[in-house]
């Protein structure tokens, strides 16, 4: 049976870091809860955020439609939202 042996300055490094880990993930859901990404009726369905962010826009019909909002901080979606060429997707406070 092998046991480390963790100094006392080794433990509170690593409870710090675990602490620090579980705040950002707190801190990114609550973020994910209090907005929302939204498709105007502007959309001309040119599909581009559909390329982008295959995870949270897909085509229905002739416009695009939000169908996962648990990407909303990716770059993806934010490359998404930049690329849009009518600005029809904004994220909004819910």
């Amino acid at each position: 049976m092998k046991v480390d042996v963790v100094t006392p300055e080794q433990a509170q490094a690593t409870t710090s870091v675990q602490q620090n880990s579980s705040s950002e993930t707190v801190s990114q859901m609550l973020v994910q809860h209090t907005q929302k990404i939204v498709i105007n009726n502007g959309c001309i369905g040119c599909g581009k955020c559909v390329a982008t962010a295959r995870n949270t826009f897909a085509m229905q019909g002739s416009r695009a439609q939000v169908i996962s909002q648990e990407y909303i901080q990716s770059a993806s979606v934010q490359d998404a939202i930049a690329h849009c060429p009518v600005s029809a997707i904004t994220i909004i406070e819910a």
